[in-house]
C-alpha cells in the first residue's frame, strides 16, 4: 500500500522537477540582469577620472570649421589647449586667434588680430585631456555582465538537448504505462482467445 502511494507520488517527478528547475533558472537569470543593469545604469557607480598630455601634435589645415586635437577618441575626453604655434615659422599663435570647445576637443581658428597666414594652415598644440575611466566597482559590474550573458549563451545551446531527453524519457514513460495498461485488459497478449466469438 506504501509503495503504491510512493509510485503515485513519482508519476511525472522527472517532468515537473525540470520544469520548476528551468523555471527557477530564468527567474534567477531575470532577477540579477536587473540588479546588475541598475547598478551600471543608474550611475550609482561613479567614474574615476585621469588626464594625459599631448606636445607638439601636428594638426593639419586649421579653419574657421574646426579641427579636433588632443586624445579626443578617449572616453569622457574633454581638451585643453596649452600653447599653440604655427609649425611652418615657429610662430606662437595667441590664444585671440582660435576658440576651443573643450567637449569635443575641438579647435578653430577664428580670425583674430595678427592672425594673417594661421588660416589653414599647420599647427603644433600641446594640450591636456581629461578623460573618464571606469571605476573598479563599475569594472567589476560590467565584467560580471558580461559573463552572465556568455553564461546564459552557454546553458541556452544546452536547452534543446535538455529538452529532447526529456521528452524521450517521457515518451518510454507513456508507453510503458500504455503496456502497462493494455496488459491489465488483456489486450496485446500472445495466443488465448483467438478462435472464441
Amino acid at each position: 500500500m506504501e509503495n503504491t502511494f510512493l509510485n503515485r507520488n513519482k508519476k511525472g517527478g522527472v517532468v515537473l522537477n525540470t520544469i520548476f528547475g528551468v523555471g527557477g533558472l530564468i527567474i534567477g537569470i531575470i532577477v540579477v540582469f536587473l540588479i546588475t543593469t541598475t547598478l551600471y545604469d543608474a550611475n550609482l557607480l561613479t567614474d574615476d577620472s585621469k588626464t594625459t598630455t599631448r606636445t607638439d601634435q601636428n594638426v593639419s589645415l586649421v579653419t574657421e570649421t574646426g579641427k579636433t586635437f588632443g586624445n579626443n577618441t578617449l572616453r569622457g575626453a574633454s581638451c585643453t589647449v596649452n600653447a599653440v604655434s604655427n609649425r611652418t615659422g615657429g610662430l606662437i599663435i595667441n590664444s585671440g586667434n582660435y576658440t576651443v570647445i573643450s567637449n569635443t576637443c575641438t579647435i578653430k581658428y577664428n580670425g583674430g588680430a595678427g592672425g594673417v597666414g594661421y588660416n589653414n594652415s599647420d599647427w603644433n598644440i600641446n594640450s591636456t585631456t581629461a578623460y573618464a575611466v571606469d571605476s573598479e566597482e563599475k569594472s567589476s559590474v560590467n565584467n560580471l555582465t558580461t559573463d552572465f550573458v556568455s553564461g546564459i549563451d552557454n546553458v541556452s545551446e544546452k536547452i534543446p538537448t535538455i529538452l529532447l531527453i526529456i521528452a524521450v524519457v517521457l515518451l518510454f514513460g507513456v508507453l510503458v504505462l500504455l503496456l502497462r495498461q493494455s496488459k491489465g485488459f488483456g489486450i496485446g497478449g500472445i495466443g488465448g482467445n483467438e478462435g472464441s466469438i
